[in-house]
């Protein structure tokens, strides 16, 4: 523990870019009700304001700690946080993200108040013109880190009647961990794997904690349009790179030898994925017909079929199971229509 047995808490935020949002990110940590703070930012080799905005903070703030480095991406960015942190507890902030001011007094309050080692809450997607709550749980749940890790992997039974839902325990926002855990993992650079990078890092890190507690208080309010916008394009190679993380997925099961079930898991999310790889084959200009032929290129993979096999559609509801007996049954053609719906519709939300 820090001075006076109160914890510390560092917030590590990577930034790249993010002049447009950065302010709004940077207050809403430093007016944190809980004041024993360490703010590390992290700026990522930005060439717009972003650096200029962290120094400008951490002149007026003495708890916040600015590292300049050229770009090397936002894992890199996430390890180097983590090596640099002397707090008890890490939470990470996006920066075109922002948070309540109260979210790491009540993240660190039900980590005592339970007796757990990790908390994460619920959060709200905020839209141009709207905002929606994200909230799981009707009552806080207290999970095994046993249980979250083979939440984390992929849904089962009755979880699969929320596909949606499969990655919002999975983030690396909107937790709070103990320091000691984070410091014995690195986290996989998005190079490799594509995304889902922090899905990965948790899935690992699980192994390590005991307990967390899920708090149903909306406290991390997650900048949707951004995301969509910068997600909004077609990356060729992503296939490649989702099959090296589910490489991963099954490393972490050999090498610690988890139950079966881990792999039903794992092929529920490969399934699943389906949509991602789908939706990332048509938002391109490309013709219908090129779009056409990679979602079937998409459908013929041999563990993608394995694992169309093998998911269970009677927990899904009926436009979920469209879409998946579509893709169980090769429909190409029906599918790409359907993804470019998808597509039209995430656009305008």
């Amino acid at each position: 523990m820090t001075t006076l047995d109160v914890p510390q808490i560092t917030i590590i935020v990577p930034v790249y870019n993010a002049e447009k949002y950065l302010d709004q990110c940077l207050r809403s940590i430093v007016t944190q009700t809980y004041r024993n703070l360490e703010v590390i930012l992290v700026d990522d080799g930005s060439t717009d304001n972003s650096g200029e905005i962290c120094d400008q903070y951490a002149s007026s703030d003495s708890r916040i700690i600015v590292i300049h480095q050229s770009n090397m991406g936002v894992s890199h960015s996430r390890n180097i946080g983590i090596e640099k942190a002397k707090g008890d507890y890490i939470i990470f902030v996006d920066s075109d993200d922002w948070i309540d001011e109260k979210l790491c007094e009540t993240l660190l309050d039900a980590v005592i108040t339970y007796n757990v080692e990790a908390a994460v809450c619920a959060y709200i997607r905020e839209y141009p013109n709207k905002s929606l709550p994200k909230i799981l749980h009707e009552r806080n749940t207290v999970f095994s880190g046993k249980v979250m890790q083979r939440i984390i992997c992929g849904p089962i039974a009755k979880e699969l009647e929320n596909p949606e839902n499969m990655d919002s325990y999975g983030t690396l926002w909107g937790h709070i961990y103990p320091a000691r855990v984070l410091k014995k993992h690195e986290m996989m650079d998005l190079s490799k794997i594509g995304t889902a990078e922090d899905v990965l890092y948790n899935f690992k890190i699980f192994s390590d904690i005991k307990n967390i507690v899920y708090v149903i208080q909306p406290l991390y309010h997650y900048r949707k349009d951004v995301k969509t916008s910068i997600t909004s394009t077609y990356k060729p190679d992503l296939w490649c790179k989702w099959e090296r993380l589910y490489s991963e997925f099954k490393k972490v099961i050999q090498e610690n030898d988890l139950d079966p079930i881990y792999y039903q898991a794992l092929s529920n999310r490969i399934a699943i994925n389906t949509l991602g790889l789908g939706l990332n084959c048509v938002e391109d200009n490309a013709s219908f017909y090129e779009k056409y032929k990679r979602i079937k290129a998409i459908l013929a993979n041999s563990q993608r079929k394995d694992a169309m096999k093998c998911l269970m559609l009677e927990n899904m509801p009926i436009y979920w199971k469209f879409f998946f007996v579509c893709a169980k049954c090769r429909l190409s053609f029906m599918l790409c229509v359907l993804l470019l719906v998808i597509s039209n519709m995430r656009g305008q939300m």
